[in-house]
């Protein structure tokens, strides 16, 4: 009675859906790479992590959630405090001079230097007349200047209005409420601006998604993660080394690697290029 009840979803994704079945293994090679572990070293007595460490030592400190929320416009702000920003802090120092960042001495995989995050209207382009329906969240590349281009999006729900979860199984209805209708908004305006890259989240529960080629016949298609909780941790296997777990903040530091490419085809595409 205190908070929104219904979700408005008012676009529908009809195309080709697909499981991302490499985005765990994606990230693992990335995470688990020489460069960024020696990094991370480098940097671990630094209050900056991809996970709330700091939570061990105080519960309720980083990982719980204080702050009521009513809409979805707040939880646009919380997720971004929470997640993009700290990915942000985490690559600033990473490649600081100040903690020991030495690109002669240290090849650190490709980060992105000088980049941005906020709303869509950080970005002086609108694919259409209205903007009440332009992404919750943009990357920009570089952070300022007439060349930035946007290579990763994200688009919030509520999570007192939809639980992915309950819907993860069924992809090929095309109900409302259904996983497509949830895709609808994020697929299209991924698609209209040529990005490959996008993520959509209720802050509980995250999928991150990716535009690409079907291998059996070179149409594109919408690919999709596992669900990624706003709890889960890094964590690895004993043995392998291969991750078991993925924190949202990993997930989004991998996608701003992917989008960081000199070749912009690996993060971008014609939209003309896709029928609609």
């Amino acid at each position: 009675k205190e908070t929104v009840r219904d979700c408005s979803l008012r676009y529908l994704y009809i195309g080709p859906l697909n499981k991302w079945d490499r985005f765990s293994e994606g990230v693992s090679k990335f995470y688990n790479s020489g460069e960024l572990q020696k990094a991370l070293d480098r940097c671990k007595i630094i209050g900056v992590d991809l996970d709330d460490r700091i939570r061990h030592k105080w519960k309720a400190f980083a990982t719980l959630e204080h702050t009521k929320i009513g809409a979805e416009i707040g939880l646009h702000g919380r997720f971004m405090a929470t997640a993009t920003t700290k990915v942000q802090a985490v690559i600033k120092t990473l490649l600081d001079p100040a903690y020991g960042a030495d690109s002669k001495r240290e090849a650190l995989p490709v980060l992105p230097n000088k980049f941005a995050c906020g709303d869509a209207k950080i970005v002086n382009i609108e694919v259409r007349r209205s903007m009440e329906t332009e992404p919750d969240i943009v990357f920009t590349m570089p952070d300022t200047g007439e060349g930035k281009k946007v290579p990763l999006i994200g688009e919030v729900k509520s999570c007192s209005t939809y639980n992915i979860s309950d819907h993860h199984k069924d992809f090929t209805s095309q109900r409302s409420q259904s996983i497509r209708n949830l895709l609808g908004q994020i697929a299209r305006d991924m698609r209209e601006r040529g990005i490959r890259f996008g993520f959509i989240t209720t802050y509980k529960e995250t999928l991150y998604l990716k535009i690409s080629k079907q291998p059996q016949n070179g149409e594109y298609a919408l690919y999709y993660s596992n669900i990624i909780k706003h709890t889960d941790a890094v964590a690895q296997g004993s043995k392998s080394g291969a991750l078991t777990s993925i924190s949202v903040r990993l997930a989004i530091l991998y996608l701003l690697h992917r989008v960081s490419e000199k070749d912009t085809s690996t993060w971008s595409f014609k939209p003309e290029k896709i029928d609609t």
